[in-house]
This record gives structure tokens, sequence and C-alpha cells, in this order.
């Protein structure tokens, strides 16, 4: 049970104010007299180093309070029902949880209905403009549409195909690419010229081809013979293996005499020189031949396709730009 209590400095209790309570009280007074901030002290809504409250145990026992902030906290008047309901503190709280998330959703659900007006006024304005491009382009059909009517097949069924069609052909538009209305005329008689004829696209050069002959290792290689015999090192030092090797040839017909100085050759020299350009040699010598047959073949190749250009007379080949290329292609 309470001992003694004491509020002072909050409120109307200036100065303070102590007193003993009995077991049964009645405190009454006109409004603003200090009622509803006893009942705060009591319930510890109102805390202060000027209020005391004084046990006859000396241990602080459990206060209930039943006060406004109780009922507010508590009870839940029910408006359609007109009834009120004991809920508890934490159930109270539950309720106004659930009312303030029933309102943020009426507030999403009102934002949305405003998204949802939005998008259809945006759709009819684009639905709107739509309407205005497939008028003007269809008026303009209607001006040049017969004008051009075998460059426009399948596009003049109706407004909305021609639409479609001059949309797709101006996202691909290049600004300096658009030709005049006269220029447009010329190119339509010549395209479209009853006696017209159809140019196939001519074939690129095999420049695959061109640059796998172009990595031949013997290109990177030089071709001699052995090197591991006096005549062999004597060669290599002169540095003239080709000159020997069709000398070699020659031998073979003057009976053992030099084809060159007519002396008479040594013993053994013509197996030794024979020696040196050795089974290596004389397969590198022979894939070098068949590489040079390979390339005068390409070369042979390149220059049938560009006569075959040239006789053609490609309308879409700038000839000038053609001929300056062809000449530097022929000097590489």
């Amino acid at each position: 049970m309470i001992k003694k209590i004491y509020i002072g400095n909050i409120a109307t209790y200036i100065p303070g104010v102590e007193f003993e309570p009995k077991k049964i009280n009645f405190i009454y007074g006109a409004n603003g007299t200090g009622k509803s901030t006893l009942s705060k002290v009591l319930s510890n809504e109102i805390s202060s180093s000027e209020c005391n409250i004084e046990w006859n145990t000396g241990t602080k026992e459990d206060v209930i309070v039943y006060n406004k902030g109780f009922v507010e906290k508590n009870l839940q008047i029910h408006k359609a029902l007109k009834v009120c309901f004991s809920l508890g503190e934490e159930n109270t709280e539950k309720k106004r949880e659930i009312e303030e998330k029933k309102n943020k959703i009426e507030e999403l659900l009102k934002l949305n209905d405003n998204a949802q007006s939005t998008i259809h006024k945006f759709y009819d304005e684009q639905k709107k403009e739509r309407n205005n491009i497939e008028d003007i382009c269809w008026y303009i059909q209607k001006q040049y549409g017969e004008e051009f009517k075998s460059a426009l097949t399948g596009s003049r069924s109706s407004k909305r195909n021609f639409c479609d069609k001059c949309i797709e052909v101006y996202t691909s538009l290049k600004e300096d690419k658009v030709l005049s209305l006269e220029e447009l005329r010329t190119r339509y008689k010549t395209v479209f010229a009853k006696d017209a004829s159809k140019n196939n696209k001519y074939l690129n050069l095999p420049i695959n081809e061109i640059n796998l002959l172009d990595t031949n290792e013997l290109l990177g290689k030089m071709i001699v013979g052995k090197s591991d015999t006096p005549i062999g090192r004597f060669i290599e030092y002169l540095n003239s293996s080709d000159w020997v090797k069709l000398g070699v040839e020659y031998a073979k017909k003057v009976d053992g005499k030099c084809p060159y100085c007519q002396r008479e050759l040594p013993l053994n020299i013509q197996e030794d020189i024979e020696a040196y350009f050795d089974k290596t040699y004389e397969e590198n010598k022979s894939a070098l031949s068949e590489y040079e047959k390979k390339y005068k073949l390409m070369i042979d190749k390149i220059k049938k396709k560009i006569q075959d250009i040239e006789q053609n007379k490609y309308l879409y080949i700038d000839n000038t730009k053609f001929d300056n290329k062809k000449i530097f292609l022929l000097s590489k």
C-alpha cells in the first residue's frame, strides 16, 4: 500500500503537495486542478525527480490506473456497431497498425488509379498521333503512289501497312543519303524500265586463299644443301649453290670436264657436289616450285576476276576508284 505521495514542480503542483492516502480515497476538483496529473504520476506516465511515492513495504507495487490514456490504449470504439471493445494495450496497438496499413493501401490504390489514368491518357495520345502519321503518309501516297507503284508493291493495301513501311524505311535511312524527288524519278525510270537488265553482284576475290599462300614457311627459309662436307662449306662460302647446281646438270653432258672452264674435273668431285644437294634440298626445292605454280595460278585467278568485273561494267562501281585499287593490288 502507498504510504506517502509527494508531487512538486509540475502542472498545478507549485509549490509541491504531500499527503498520506487512506485505503480508499476520493479526490475531486474542477477541470485543470491536477486530477489527471496525479493519475499519470501514479501510472508512471509522468516521471520527475520532484515526484515521489513511498510504499509501506518499501517495495514498489503494480499500480493500475483507469484514465483517458488507459481508454486510448485499451479500448476501441466501433462506430458501425456502436459498441466499445476492450482489447488490451497490445491488441489496440495492432489494431492501430492495421488501420494505418489500410490507409496506406488506400493511398497506394489511389496512386495506382492515377497511374492507370495517365497510362490510358498516354495510349490515347499515342493512338491519336499514329492516326495523324497514317493520314500524312497516305496523303503523300495518293500524290505519288501511282507514279512509283512498281517500287511500292505490297505496301499500298491500307493506311496502316503503308505507314508501317514508311516507318521501317525511315529508321534505316541516313540523312546524307536522302534523294530529291527528281533523283528518285530518274532512278525509278532506270530500275523499272522495260528494257532494264539485272546485274548480278560480282564475286569477291579469294582473300583467304591469298593469305594462306602468304604464310608458307618456305618463304622464310633458305634452301641449301648439306654443309658438313668440304665442298659443301666451300659452296656456302661462295653463296652460289644455284650456280653450282646448274653446273652439275651441264657436267653430265661434257664427259668429265668443267662446264664453265672446260678443264678436267678432279676425281669424285661430281659425286661430292651431287651429295651436297641431298634429299632434303630436293624436297624443299620441289615444294618451292609447287608453291610458285600455286601462286601463279592464284594471280591468274585474281586477274580473271578483275577482267570479268571490267567486262560486265557494273553500274554501282566507281570506275576511277576501281582502277586505282586494281593497279595497287596487281603491283603487290
